[in-house]
């Protein structure tokens, strides 16, 4: 009896496989550019998958590179990468609603099947961020 319900097992381990949900590693390389003097925000990002939270980098200030890395499951999803700013003894949403020169923020909907890289450059004296994706 006990070598049927192995052989079961390692029998239907390679069809469990098929079925079971892959990953993919996102990794997210971030900096700010022109930040002025006294305006160096501590910052993090935090990533969002199709609307839920799901990875946060550490806490820099925004003259220092920052870099995180996370997984996403394989298949088509809405990634929304969102800066924030340390102020007033808080994280806020480093956004032009709250103050700041514009929204430091960047969304890609893809299909996720395989490992990426994404760097974003804010640079605080231009419209919007600079976004490699490969």
């Amino acid at each position: 009896m006990k070598k049927i319900v192995f052989l079961s097992i390692v029998l239907l381990m390679p069809v469990y496989g098929l079925f079971a949900q892959k990953s993919c590693q996102v990794r997210v390389e971030f900096s700010f550019a022109n930040v002025e003097e006294g305006y160096d925000h501590m910052n993090k990002m935090v990533a969002f998958l199709d609307g839920e939270q799901i990875a946060e980098s550490s806490a820099l200030y925004e003259t220092m590179q920052n870099s995180f890395s996370f997984q996403v499951p394989k298949g088509i999803h809405t990634l929304r990468l969102m800066n924030f700013a340390f102020y007033n003894d808080a994280f806020e949403e480093h956004t032009s609603e709250n103050g700041y020169s514009y929204d430091c923020m960047y969304e890609i909907s893809r299909n996720f099947n395989k490992k990426i890289n994404i760097e974003i450059l804010f640079d605080l004296d231009s419209s919007g961020p600079e976004v490699k994706v490969n």
